[in-house]
């Protein structure tokens, strides 16, 4: 796809196939996460850019990425909040969401690309 730019990681491909589908399905995948937005032109939004802030001491964060999410394991289990269950629920919270969103991707990919196929 054009807006992949010859990239290929799940965050580029996403967005493009979201963009290249008409599948009220994969939609309604996304809208059931609280994931799917349209912007201004009626494009959906790149659902990696919805996930939810969450505040660690006074600061705002978002795990979108892998790094992000390996940050966030990381302090969870070994950093200064590790005794902290509030934030390590909010890091707990958001790392399932991140990668239940990773998960999604891959279905969303698959399901897009195997009805260009038929």
């Amino acid at each position: 796809h054009p807006r992949m730019g010859g990239r290929t990681s799940i965050k580029v491909t996403l967005p493009a196939v979201l963009e290249a589908t008409r599948s009220t399905r994969i939609a309604n995948w996304l809208k059931a996460e609280g994931l799917w937005e349209l912007d201004k032109q009626g494009k959906p939004i790149d659902p990696y850019k919805l996930l939810p802030q969450i505040e660690i001491a006074e600061k705002s964060e978002k795990v979108k990425d892998g790094s992000g999410a390996m940050i966030a394991y990381q302090d969870m289990l070994y950093g200064i909040h590790k005794t902290d269950t509030t934030i390590r629920d909010k890091y707990r919270d958001a790392l399932l969401k991140y990668c239940k969103l990773d998960t999604l991707a891959m279905v969303v990919i698959w399901e897009h690309w195997n009805k260009l196929i038929k």
